[in-house]
This record gives C-alpha cells, structure tokens and sequence, in this order.
C-alpha cells in the first residue's frame, strides 16, 4: 500500500510515496471527498459518507443515539436526538436516508422498547425541487413514495443555511437534531486538485469511453470522472467494467497491427464484452477506433449506420 502524490501525464508517471511509477496505461478511481461549498466548518457537525471510515462513524453513532436516547425516554431530548436529518437528495443522500429508516424502526427500535414510533425521525432535505435530479422525473416520484414508504420525510425546495451542535437551519425553520449527516456534494481529493488532470470543475471531463480528452492512455471512473454529454450528463459514472472492455479493444488491437494482422472485426469486439444493449434494438459498443457507439445485428456484423455521441458541451457536471 502506498499514497499517491501526483500524476504526471507527460512523463507517463505516477507520484507515489515510495517512488514513481510508469505506466503504458492508466485507470484512475481515487473516489471524492465531501463538499460543503465553502462552509468548512460544518463538517465538525454534519459528517459526510465516502467511504469506508464514513460509514462506520456514521453507524457508531446511528448506535449510540438509540442506546443515550433510551435514558432520556418520552422527552423532548429523545426525539432530538433521534431525528436524522440526511442534506442532499442525490443517490447518495436518498440511499443513505432509506437505510436508516430502515435500520432505526425495523433493526434498532425492536430492541429499545421504551422508545416509540413516534420518537424516530429521517428527513431527507434537497435544494432543488426534486430528489435524484440527475434522473428523470418518473424516477424521482418513484423514489419519493419508497422512502414515504419506509417512513422517511422528503423535504424539497429547502436550502440548508448552518448547521450546528443544536440542530440545522433548513430555509426558515430550524430542525433540531443530533445527526445531520452531509449528501450535498463532492470535491476531488488533495491529490486530485494537485495533478495534471484536474479542469475548471475540479473533477475531470472524460470521452464516453471514460478516457481523458487529449490523453487516450488515461481512463477516470467513479466519482473523479465527469460525463458533460447531452445523453450522458452524470457525475460519479459507475464505469469500471465499460473502462476495463474500451481498454482490452485497444490492447488487442494494438497486438494485431504488432503481428502485422488486419484489424480485429467489429463482431469479435462486441463479442469481447465491449457493448450494451437496449430493449428492442441492435447491441451497441464503443468503438474506440472510430471514436463511436456502434450498432451490431443479431449476427454480429456491424449495422450501416454507426451512431455518433452527441459532443462534449460546458457546463455542470
């Protein structure tokens, strides 16, 4: 185990600790810290969930809360403290509510029988005007009646302006509270902001084969990488089997033009793996040679059209 320092993409190297590295290619997921948009000092109060640390803090404290409340049963101080408030209604913020709903009445509440129902609150509060923003519309109505259902309280429309030891400020009504737990945003880890890759946006814009523009050897996954297309406008792309097959193609081409062989047809790409396919239509792949998604036939042979992605536009990851 080692920590990465920098990326040097013109010597092809990887800052570590223990020395450098070179490489002939590159996937890249260091994952993102939490963003609390210039309010620092929020994080002594709302902690966020990135990874495994997090989310064990996050449980020591889901934990303690019921076993302190029980002292204080059929109080005020009781339902203080277990009204969960979770900021942010991207994926994290709505997975991260639902679970503690869940944990809290169907796991913890069962063995604290001086604690009731009543005395348990999740609030999943949102900026915008509606939860999972990124997705469509269908999906975040879906969305809103599960959590409803797993008895957590959707506020949307609602901007969170403090947070502190008492409670958390949410437009003009103050919500008292001992867990706030921060889903709002992210930013790019130290060693992100002080590589070569970073951009205006701190994360990086990548290709839709989730190669950096102007660095084919380079791949970015997960929350590093950006898409900034109009099909495929997402940030924290779940990419690391699309990245893996895009860069096994380029591998096997690049051993068959060594051997002096003719280019490996379409067909044996798509059948590597490399493609994805859509409820009544053609399988199609990324076709890293041509820059484009590809359609293929039930046969396997290419189709006449091939499919260009839409360009990359600015913008808001």
């Amino acid at each position: 185990m080692t920590t990465v320092t920098n990326i040097d993409t013109q010597r092809k190297e990887v800052i570590t600790t223990d020395g450098a590295y070179q490489y002939d290619s590159l996937i890249l997921a260091p994952g993102a810290r939490h963003s609390y948009f210039g309010h620092e000092e929020c994080d002594q109060n709302a902690p966020g969930l990135k990874d495994l640390s997090d989310a064990l803090l996050i449980r020591e404290r889901i934990l303690r809360t019921f076993e302190e409340a029980e002292h204080h049963a059929a109080t005020v101080v009781a339902r203080t403290m277990l009204t969960f408030v979770v900021v942010g209604g991207g994926p994290t913020g709505v997975e991260l509510a639902g679970a503690i709903a869940e944990i809290s009445l169907r796991t913890m509440l069962p063995d604290f029988p001086r604690l009731k129902r009543s005395d348990v609150r999740v609030i999943l509060v949102e900026g915008g005007p509606r939860i999972l923003s990124s997705f469509s519309e269908s999906h975040s109505i879906k969305a809103v009646k599960m959590l409803q259902r797993l008895g957590v309280e959707v506020m949307c429309d609602s901007a969170v302006s403090d947070v502190n030891d008492h409670g958390v400020m949410v437009g003009n009504e103050f919500i008292a509270s001992r867990n706030v737990i921060w889903a709002a945003g992210i930013r790019p880890r130290s060693c992100w902001r002080r590589s070569m890759l970073s951009s205006i946006v701190q994360d990086v814009l990548v290709n839709p084969d989730c190669s950096v523009p102007l660095l084919s050897d380079v791949f970015v996954i997960g929350d590093g990488g950006t898409f900034q297309h109009t099909e495929w406008s997402a940030s924290g792309c779940g990419a690391s089997g699309h990245a893996t097959r895009c860069l096994r193609s380029q591998v096997d081409q690049k051993e068959h033009s060594s051997r002096g062989e003719s280019p490996l047809p379409l067909s044996r790409l798509w059948n590597n793996g490399n493609h994805r396919q859509s409820k009544g239509r053609c399988p199609c792949f990324w076709d890293p040679l041509i820059g484009t998604y590809r359609m293929v036939d039930v046969g396997g042979d290419p189709c006449d059209a091939a499919h260009q992605l839409p360009q990359q536009t600015q913008g808001d990851g």
